[in-house]
């Protein structure tokens, strides 16, 4: 439909919801719980040994969380975009508005977008204006 397509889709809100930095934000909470739990259950290791483990096992569980968001993302994404019916939604809500309130919404919406027309049309009459001025001064007329 024309305002999924042209406005706003499921997948639009949803990559808003959830931005690259939280991915990255809640895979280094999983790091650093993985951290915190082999330093305290492999205090039987010597430190170097110990902290080889850790290092190889954060990193081994960043990749696996990071590979993990971003497939339960897409499926997700998938599932967000066949239950959530954006076109319907505000197909029905502008249905719910009385003639009287959806004319005034009409009108408050254009009247910015046509001040932004009218501002530039002034500006260029002023350019155009000044332009002509400065060229019959120029030819002599």
């Amino acid at each position: 439909m024309a305002v999924e397509r042209d406005l706003i889709s499921a997948g639009t809100i949803l990559d808003r919801l959830v931005p690259p930095e939280l991915v990255e934000r809640l895979a280094e909470g999983a790091v650093r719980r993985v951290r915190d739990r082999l330093n305290r259950g492999l205090v039987f290791l010597p430190p170097l040994l110990r902290e080889g483990a850790v290092r190889l096992a954060a990193d081994v569980a960043r990749r696996e969380v990071e590979d993990y968001l971003a497939e339960a993302i897409h499926r997700l994404k998938g599932d967000f975009s066949d239950r959530l019916d954006v076109a319907g939604m505000v197909e029905e809500k502008v249905r719910s508005f009385s003639l009287d309130d959806l004319e005034r919404l009409i009108l408050d919406l254009t009247a910015r977008e046509l001040r932004h027309i009218e501002v530039l049309g002034g500006v260029l009459g002023v350019a155009i204006g000044l332009i002509q001025v400065l060229l019959s001064i120029l030819i002599g007329f």
